[in-house]
């Protein structure tokens, strides 16, 4: 470990090379950076086979990106209607990606996501508020709705089996639900999973909802209460779901994340090392998704992002450089789990990308962020770059004028420079880092 240390005037920029590091070491560490798009709230995120990401919003249909998160295509004209919010959205094996649009039914597209088709046929409303899909061995994708439409007083289950042609209506696990949260099919068996509400449980069917199977945890105990609001398959085919809070937990309160590797037999809550287990009323996991390896992020209404190396074994809170607390409304990856979204609440998403992997091949050549921002004292500011040589960073006001400047002579590495923000003006800066003759420019906020 090496330090560079440079003065100008009141501020002092110190930057910390670390060369050498393992690939486990430097995963450990997750930064995030804004990516300044959509600009709407993010609601749901997939990714196709080819690592092309879909981000449905609220009220503003659906946003496309080829190039895993760097520029974003506005599908106004893909057929989904405006001011209607993009509630869940699904992916089947052969990249058709269903999307569940409240009051304004199940629209497909075939073409990731630039053009869209209402498929919602004989369904009896629009008010489709839940899809999951599966590809069948005939080539085919089964298709699995809940609809939640309180005018009609319907809450129901239906299913197809030619995508999206015809449906027939899945009996319904308990007729005092209240509310539909989630459907899900299993990868690797024909099992089906739905979560009703309020405090109805979690149900699994064998038989394509001829009978259905309360799995909750201890559904007659101290858990009784719960709601779960996500379901989500791993790639070896173990679920994952997200517990909202409950106060009468004698396991944790807060909202966490449970997992099954039995098809809800038996579950394990994931609460452990870095997860908050504090009651936090109302809060629910919004979020799950997989990286590389055993890799996990989930996010949360109200206690921010949480990172897990080791399948949810154990976490870690993540929420440098996210917007506010880092609590968010969705999370996503790409296919090959390298490059994984969350998307804060009322704000742009939000990227990272393991390190030693296929990452974004931008116009700089290197990634960085800044944590936390907006400032008040120090900021740190992380930069890695593939080349040996001079890396110039600067920090420039609102003015245009240079308050600060640091060169950098070493090897190729992963970079972190602390800058003492404590005597800089509260305003808008730009923090730049030149390598060769490329130039990546991020914005730091300080504040008081």
């Amino acid at each position: 470990m090496k330090s560079f240390y440079s003065s100008f005037g009141a501020l002092v920029v110190a930057v910390v090379v670390s060369l050498g590091l393992t690939g486990t070491s430097v995963h450990a560490q997750l930064y995030w950076k804004n990516l300044e798009a959509p600009p709407a709230n993010v609601t749901s995120i997939v990714a196709t086979s080819d690592n092309v990401f879909i981000a449905g919003t609220n009220g503003a249909t659906v946003y496309t990106s080829t190039d895993r998160g760097d520029t974003w295509v506005w599908q106004f004209q893909g057929g989904i209607p405006f001011d209607l919010r993009v509630r869940d959205l699904a992916l089947t094996s052969n990249d058709h990606v269903y999307a569940a649009v409240v009051g304004g039914g199940l629209y497909r597209s075939t073409d990731r996501g630039v053009t869209w088709r209402d498929v919602t046929g004989d369904l009896p409303s629009t008010s489709v508020v839940a899809v999951s899909t599966k590809r069948m061995a005939d080539g085919t994708n089964r298709i699995f709705v809940g609809i939640d439409d309180p005018a009609q007083r319907l809450l129901a289950f239906f299913m197809s089996d030619d995508d999206a042609v015809s449906w027939r209506r899945i009996n319904n696990p308990t007729g005092q639900m209240t509310a539909v949260f989630a459907t899900a099919m299993s990868p690797v068996s024909d099992r089906i999973f739905v979560s009703v509400g309020y405090n109805k449980g979690l149900y699994r069917s064998e038989d394509f909802g001829a009978s259905w199977t309360r799995i909750d945890d201890r559904a007659n105990q101290s858990e009784s209460d719960d709601n779960y609001s996500v379901i989500r398959f791993n790639r070896q085919g173990h679920m994952y779901v997200g517990r909202n809070s409950l106060e009468a937990s004698t396991i944790v309160q807060n909202a966490v994340v449970i997992k099954s590797t039995d098809y809800g037999l038996t579950w394990s809550y994931l609460e452990k090392d870095g997860w908050s287990k504090d009651h936090v009323v109302n809060n629910r996991v919004s979020g799950i998704a997989f990286g590389v390896g055993d890799d996990v992020i989930a996010t949360t209404e109200k206690s921010g992002t949480f990172y897990s190396s080791n399948g949810g074994a154990s976490w870690v809170r993540r929420n440098e450089g996210l917007a506010d607390d880092g609590s968010g409304a969705a999370a996503g990856a790409t296919n090959d789990g390298t490059t994984l979204l969350v998307a804060p609440r009322s704000t742009f998403l939000f990227r990272f990308i393991r390190e030693g992997t296929t990452s974004v091949q931008s116009e700089f050549g290197s990634a960085s962020s800044i944590i936390p921002n907006p400032a008040h004292d120090v900021a740190t500011v992380t930069f890695a770059t593939t080349v040996t040589g001079a890396a110039t960073l600067r920090v420039i006001a609102a003015d245009g004028s240079v308050v600060a400047s640091s060169t950098i002579n070493d090897n190729a590495g992963r970079y972190a420079a602390l800058v003492d923000a404590s005597s800089l003006s509260p305003g808008v800066y730009t923090v730049t880092l030149q390598v060769g003759g490329t130039v990546q420019r991020e914005r730091l906020c300080v504040v008081r």
